[in-house]
């Protein structure tokens, strides 16, 4: 947590002038000298209840209780408010950001009247204990030294390590296919400023892909469809690997024309054997109507058209279209510019046509350099 607690000690010094002993030659007077820099403390001190001196000039920055492997990134953080008025807001933000910084569980800003009307500005941090140890348990479908290597030593022991840790195993483990999988990390303190992390594992059953098939497929062959797919009969299930086949079996409809493909999918499991049905609403295949160029000129539009794949008449397809466009901005390179290309689409869906126009305009950054 983060503590703002700035006030100001009021310090003050006296001295003492030994007695005359008898006149004594008169020398020139001599500069003062200028007042040592004030030692940052060492400890937190105790606070006087006033109103903190905004405003002041903040003379010194201090970073107390950092370790040796921290101290450098934590100082710079704050040294910048070195020079500046001293705000509630600037230090607040310090603060902030010392703990975002994920080294420090609690850290204090204090700010200290100087005699010469300036401020010394302490923050004092204390630090997470650092990661001495890994020690796993429940670990049995892999090797726990594998595991280990996974795991981080010598990094700050916070809850956001634990959590961000927690996610880590638990995604390892659903790649080999135990989706069921429950991982707790837990800290116990060893000696002073490091920690032991403890990962217990349930790993429960190894889930595996049973059976993948289709539903409302008609103008596709399925073992077209299979041919985008990544999951494989007999491999660890994956709900992220079903998402990203449904996105490739919905692309390759869009390759066909049938830019109104939806593709559902769902699964069911039992006894760690898993059924994946893809169910696809088709919808008609849209053509391309008329194609167009326009913008910066790249020559004879009808020249340009003759080089790109894509054609009026022929099936729209998503795939090519993205060829084209690359294919337009190569042609735009080969004269020396830099263009992009977008393509503008409208689709008359009682003909079944997309008319296409693309599009193409001056990139920043203008002619190539050569």
């Amino acid at each position: 947590m983060t503590r703002a607690l700035l006030g100001a000690l009021l310090l003050s010094a006296c001295a003492t002038t030994p007695a005359s002993s008898g006149p004594v030659a008169q020398q020139p007077a001599a500069a003062p000298a200028p007042p040592p820099a004030p030692a940052c403390p060492k400890a937190l001190p105790a606070l006087v209840d006033v109103r903190p001196p905004f405003g002041a000039k903040v003379e010194k920055v201090c970073l107390v209780g950092a370790s040796d492997d921290s101290y450098l990134r934590l100082h710079e953080l704050v040294a910048p408010r070195e020079g500046e008025a001293l705000s509630a807001k600037s230090a607040q933000e310090d603060l902030e950001e010392l703990y975002a910084l994920g080294f420090v569980r609690d850290v204090v800003a204090v700010a200290e009247l100087l005699p010469s009307k300036g401020v010394m500005l302490s923050y004092f941090v204390t630090e997470h204990e650092r990661v001495a140890e890994v020690k796993v348990a429940g670990v049995h479908a892999v090797d726990g030294e594998l595991l280990k290597a996974l795991l981080p030593l010598g990094l700050p022991a916070s809850l956001a390590l634990r959590k961000a840790l927690e996610a880590k195993t638990t995604e390892f483990y659903a790649e080999l296919g135990y989706t069921h999988a429950k991982v707790r990390v837990t800290l116990s303190p060893r000696e002073p400023g490091t920690a032991v992390l403890s990962v217990e594992v349930e790993e429960g059953p190894r889930v595996t892909l049973k059976a993948l098939t289709f539903a409302g497929v008609t103008q596709v062959k399925e073992a077209e469809l299979r041919k985008v797919l990544r999951a494989r009969v007999g491999e660890p299930f994956s709900e992220e690997e079903e998402q990203r086949d449904a996105a490739a079996v919905a692309a390759a409809y869009y390759d066909r024309g049938m830019v109104h493909a939806r593709v559902e999918p769902a699964h069911t499991e039992a006894d760690g054997a898993v059924t994946v049905v893809f169910t696809v609403e088709e919808g008609p295949v849209f053509r391309v109507g008329k194609l167009t160029l326009r913008g910066v000129a790249l020559g004879a539009p009808a020249e340009v058209l003759k080089k790109l794949e894509t054609k009026p008449r022929m099936a729209f397809s998503r795939s090519r279209l993205q060829h084209d466009l690359e294919r337009v901005r190569e042609i735009a390179r080969q004269q020396g510019l830099l263009v992009e290309v977008t393509p503008l689409t409208e689709v008359n869906v009682d003909k079944k046509l997309i008319d296409l126009t693309l599009e193409v305009a001056r990139a920043k950054g203008g002619p190539l350099e050569f």
